[in-house]
This record gives C-alpha cells, structure tokens and sequence, in this order.
C-alpha cells in the first residue's frame, strides 16, 4: 500500500480532476518489498495521453490487469525492487517481462528483460519448479 501524509494532498491549483479522482504531491511506501510503475497511453478526444500509474503489488497487478479497460494500451511494466532482493545498494526500477506466482500464492518469481530473476519473499523456500502460475 501507498500513504501519504496530509501535507501531500493537492488541494489548489491543479487542473480539474474527475470527482473521484484526488491530487498528491508524493505517497510513500512503508513496506520494503516490490511494487510496479506501469506506463499507459489513455485515448483522448484530441490523440494520446501517456500516464504513470504506481502499484503497490502483485494481487492490485492481478486486479488491475483483470479490469483494464481496453481502450487503454500498456506501454511497459516495470518492477521496482529494494537492493536486498536486487543485490545493489539501492532500489532499481526494471523493465518487466514476465512474472511467476507458486501455486499456493506465497512466493513470487520477476523475471526482468535483461532475464535476472528476483524472489519474493525469498528463493530459499522455492524450488524452479514452484513457479507454475504464469501472471505475465
């Protein structure tokens, strides 16, 4: 999950919003763990939109892929790992190819276009083989 402090929210001075829609200068990411940046081009009346949208995990992946309107388009998903899964000194935000959940929903596999493999929570409980379910 995203949070984000109170002093965060924009109140004034942006463009008009949808009614369900709210404004923020910055949200935070209280847990350590991989999350997604999704890149979308949104049909206007006048051409394209390109927008960002942050995704604080696998399941709100799943869901959100399950309703994804189809009159959006997905330019690139990108995973985002903190350095103790990606083994830098820092966060590193990847292009995305494809993405393994066991069968039993407890451990993750992220498989990056340059194909490194990064496991969540961790690879010591998992086998290569108990990665079945193929989420992307």
């Amino acid at each position: 999950m995203f949070v984000s402090h109170k002093l965060a929210e924009v109140t004034d001075g942006i463009p008009k919003l949808a009614a369900d829609y709210q404004g923020w200068h910055f949200v935070e990411r209280q847990r350590v763990e991989p999350w997604f940046h999704l890149t979308v081009v949104r049909p206007l009346l006048s051409g394209t939109d390109t927008e960002a949208i942050l995704v604080d995990g696998v399941a709100t992946l799943k869901t959100f892929m399950d309703s994804f309107s189809s009159t959006y388009q997905m330019a690139s998903i990108q995973v985002v790992t903190p350095k103790w899964i990606n083994g830098s000194q820092d966060w590193k935000m990847e292009p995305l190819a494809e993405l393994w959940e066991t069968e039993d929903g407890t451990a993750v596999r992220y498989t990056t276009r340059e194909m490194k493999h990064y496991f969540f929570p961790s690879i010591s409980a998992c086998t290569s083989d108990s990665f079945i379910k193929k989420l992307l």
